[in-house]
């Protein structure tokens, strides 16, 4: 019973290809760990970008200064296999 999530980050498209994927990856771990329930578990590895991002446009910077990146992750909910009651 594991569940795949799916959502979309924001980051500067200002930085190189390879560091923007970095950044986009690292701000996808850190939203998706963000919508978790209080039973909820991320797999940590399941979390990868969908495509190479779209570029946004900003209306404060006046150019295509954000990149959309949607994402993929995989939650575990009780009652899938991995998953385990968090110590409190």
């Amino acid at each position: 019973m594991c569940e795949t999530r799916k959502g979309v980050v924001t980051v500067p498209n200002t930085l190189g290809p390879r560091r923007k994927a970095h950044e986009a990856t690292a701000a996808a771990l850190k939203d998706a760990a963000s919508q978790l329930a209080d039973n909820e578990q991320l797999i940590a590895e399941s979390v990868r970008l969908d495509g190479t991002g779209t570029a946004r446009w900003s209306e404060a910077h006046e150019d295509y200064a954000l990149m959309d990146f949607p994402y993929t992750y995989t939650v575990m909910v009780p009652g899938c296999t991995g998953w385990s009651r968090p110590v409190t």
